[in-house]
């Protein structure tokens, strides 16, 4: 159990070192049924409900549009704005339950 965070820790930072895309600026802009990524590349929308599933870490939020991959929202996107960091948790909360309605 140990080793799996460790190893996708490992991935993830190697991953990172070895694709200058990834260290290319984006936005994300969020909304009440889906959110919106506007990088280099394009742009891209996601539905909250097709979201499988979403954490909450120490220093980032997760948001697994498969099992294996993700988008990252680092916390310190909300340094000195605890107000917009505890809307974001309620968005958060509320794409979950988007997605349980959805499978109903």
């Amino acid at each position: 159990m140990f080793f799996q965070p460790v190893i996708l820790l490992v991935n993830v930072n190697r991953m990172y070192n070895n694709d200058a895309m990834l260290k290319k600026s984006f936005k994300y802009s969020f909304y009440k049924y889906h959110y919106i990524i506007d990088s280099f590349g394009g742009t891209s929308r996601i539905e909250c409900k097709n979201l499988v599933k979403i954490t909450e870490l120490k220093f980032s939020f997760l948001l697994y549009i498969s099992p294996k991959l993700f988008h990252m929202v680092p916390k310190r996107v909300f340094d000195g704005k605890e107000d917009d960091l505890e809307k974001f948790r309620q968005l958060m909360n509320e794409y979950r339950g988007h997605k349980l309605q959805s499978k109903v």
